[in-house]
């Protein structure tokens, strides 16, 4: 990644370089980064998990607009010079693009990420019932939208954290968005991270995201259908990859999501796909659910 960055063809960024309690050389690797280049600065703090990383980049930056990028990834040599103009000429907070997944063997798929509407609260749905990715790393930002919004990262969310700010900053309808139709960023799809390793940990990072997104997101409309999406959900997180290992467990986390389905009345609809996630039909479940 730093090597991407380094041959930008805008040359007037900082780096932020958070070593986040690494085990390995990645930190003397980064300091000899910032040796050769003043726009490079290390940050070495205690491993506090990636939302207390981003956190720290944040509340270090001194630009006008801030990125986030991912170790393991890279990004087009013209990244900051087009999204930069690009906020500048219509005066955006926020400037998303589209990106690329970066797959075994050097494949690259190009994913679009065009929103329906610009405007904050269709930006918001698409984030969680369509097609936009929940990242920072394709979204260039205003650091005063930080302050704004009152958005930070909370020590212990690692699941989610990114779409967990990006909500707090899309309700505030006065954030100004923008589209540029090109794909910059390269994210290497890393089949051991925490969204595709799931663990007791994960998920408690997963419910900690939910409670926090619940107490953002407007409480009607369609956003009405968050709470039991992920009760269900998490409920096929669960089952599928073993997390409970003796049959009582499952069988009380069983009676736990059914009397939670059951106490909303979220009507047959739910509770046969409720039964179907029970008994092993997932790709019923999945057409009986919307998620």
């Amino acid at each position: 990644m730093v090597d991407s960055i380094v041959a930008q063809s805008f040359t007037d960024w900082e780096l932020i370089a958070v070593d986040d309690g690494s085990s390995d050389e990645s930190g003397a690797i980064l300091d000899k980064y910032a040796s050769n280049d003043a726009r490079i600065r290390v940050i070495h703090k205690q491993n506090g998990g990636v939302a207390s990383a981003r956190q720290v980049g944040i509340e270090n930056a001194t630009g006008v607009y801030t990125i986030h990028a991912d170790a393991d990834d890279w990004v087009e040599p013209d990244m900051l010079e087009a999204m930069h103009n690009k906020a500048v000429s219509e005066g955006s907070d926020i400037v998303i693009c589209d990106y690329y997944n970066d797959i075994a063997s050097h494949q690259s798929r190009y994913i679009k990420q065009t929103p329906e509407s610009t405007e904050s609260a269709d930006v918001l749905k698409s984030l969680y019932f369509k097609n936009l990715m929940g990242s920072l790393w394709n979204k260039l930002i205003k650091k005063s939208v930080y302050d704004k919004t009152k958005t930070s990262f909370i020590n212990g969310i690692d699941y989610c954290e990114d779409l967990l700010a990006l909500t707090k900053m899309l309700t505030n309808a006065n954030t100004k968005i923008a589209y540029l139709p090109q794909a910059y960023y390269h994210y290497v799809v890393n089949q051991s991270s925490l969204t595709t390793r799931v663990s007791h940990k994960g998920l408690n990072s997963m419910k900690r995201f939910h409670s926090e997104a619940v107490k953002i997101l407007p409480s009607d409309g369609e956003f009405i259908d968050i709470p039991q999406s992920f009760a269900l959900s998490e409920f096929i997180v669960l089952f599928t990859n073993k997390l409970y290992s003796n049959s009582s467990e499952l069988q009380n986390k069983y009676a736990e999501i059914e009397d939670f389905v059951k106490t909303k009345h979220y009507g047959l609809r739910w509770r046969f796909g409720f039964q179907c996630i029970k008994h092993g039909f997932i790709p019923m479940a999945h057409k009986l659910i919307k998620f």
